[in-house]
């Protein structure tokens, strides 16, 4: 019930975002997400709490920072180390990556959101199966972010920077060199994602890719991924109605029907970043956490792209302004909703950190 209850709120204050109080409410609404994310006891889903706090307790010297078979990657030793070092209680993990996840997601709808509220309900999906669950992904993709935006200025000093410390933090971050795939025109990738989702019809790619990377001797990646496909608890595949393949599809259409509106060379960028998420989440289908998982590195951008592409509906496109002021925020509360229902409830982390 909470966690509808936080949706329901930040779908109603989505109305306020062409008014004057829209920064505020974001200031206010978005600090209160952050809390709510840094001082749970639990996760949205099971044992990734508990787990991340054995972990940060097992890492009290730098030998266990440098050793290879502790299960996490070298960023999260590396802060934990310097916890552990500090005395720090085991609350401490959740608290630094709740914050290093989510400040570079809200730095970018600060400054780069038209609509800052339909940011945060587009953001909600991730919020509470990511930043509430999975958090060291998250805290890669909050790099992530920050690696787009550098990639874009062509600051390449500061991207790689970015990106390892992203891949730090989450191997799957490696997919970030997918960013490249910008270079192509935006016709050319829209084209490619439809092509891609006609074939996943016929054939299963995860399997064929994890064949390609036995091949050229990426063993560890393709064991990891045949380990997913033949999970009782994970090989399950995401089918072609799951509301997160309609509202990828539907915002690929969008950016199809509207690209040729667009002038903006930025908007053109993210549009493109969008795209390849989708075509990710499309590879990987076969396996629902997957799919979910690694198209989130690039899908976060729609934090960005569906408020940009709800301005230029009601801005260029006047019969549809009603339908883009409802129909966007729309699908992602639906799929808000659908995820806090299947949560588990928040629990509240009580005692020193």
């Amino acid at each position: 019930m909470f966690y509808v209850l936080l949706i329901a709120t930040a779908f109603f204050l989505h109305f306020s975002d062409r008014t004057r109080v829209s920064t505020p409410i974001f200031y206010l609404f978005s600090s209160f997400v952050l809390l709510v994310i840094s001082l749970r006891g639990n996760g949205t889903g099971l044992a990734d709490y508990d787990a991340y706090i054995r972990i940060y307790s097992s890492i009290v010297d730098w030998y266990d920072v440098l050793n290879p078979t502790t299960h996490v990657e070298i960023g999260f030793r590396i802060v934990s180390y310097i916890g552990n070092a500090l005395n720090l209680g085991g609350q401490y993990i959740i608290v630094v990556m709740a914050v290093l996840s989510f400040l570079p997601v809200a730095f970018l709808i600060k400054k780069y959101s038209p609509y800052k509220m339909l940011s945060i309900l587009v953001w909600f999906p991730y919020v509470m199966s990511m930043n509430m669950q999975s958090s060291r992904i998250s805290v890669a993709v909050g790099f992530g972010v920050l690696f787009f935006i550098c990639f874009y200025k062509k600051y390449r000093v500061m991207s790689l920077v970015c990106f390892l410390l992203a891949f730090s933090f989450h191997i799957s971050s490696i997919l970030l060199l997918c960013t490249f795939l910008t270079r192509l025109k935006l016709s050319i990738l829209n084209s490619i994602y439809f092509i891609l989702l006609f074939l996943s019809f016929i054939v299963g790619f995860v399997v064929i890719l994890s064949g390609v990377l036995s091949l050229i001797g990426l063993d560890v990646f393709s064991a990891k991924f045949i380990s997913y496909v033949n999970s009782e608890d994970y090989g399950y595949p995401m089918p072609v109605y799951d509301p997160r393949i309609l509202i990828s599809l539907f915002m690929v259409a969008s950016i199809t029907l509207i690209k040729n509106r667009v002038t903006d060379p930025f908007h053109l960028y993210l549009f493109k970043l969008f795209v390849i998420g989708s075509m990710i989440m499309v590879v990987f289908l076969d396996v629902t956490i997957l799919a979910w998982r690694l198209s989130y590195i690039f899908l976060i951008i729609g934090v960005l792209v569906v408020p940009i592409i709800s301005k230029y509906f009601i801005s260029f496109l006047p019969r549809a302004q009603k339908v883009a002021y409802i129909a966007f925020p729309a699908m992602y509360l639906v799929l808000d909703l659908i995820i806090a229902v299947v949560a588990q409830p928040f629990k509240l982390f009580i005692g020193a950190v």
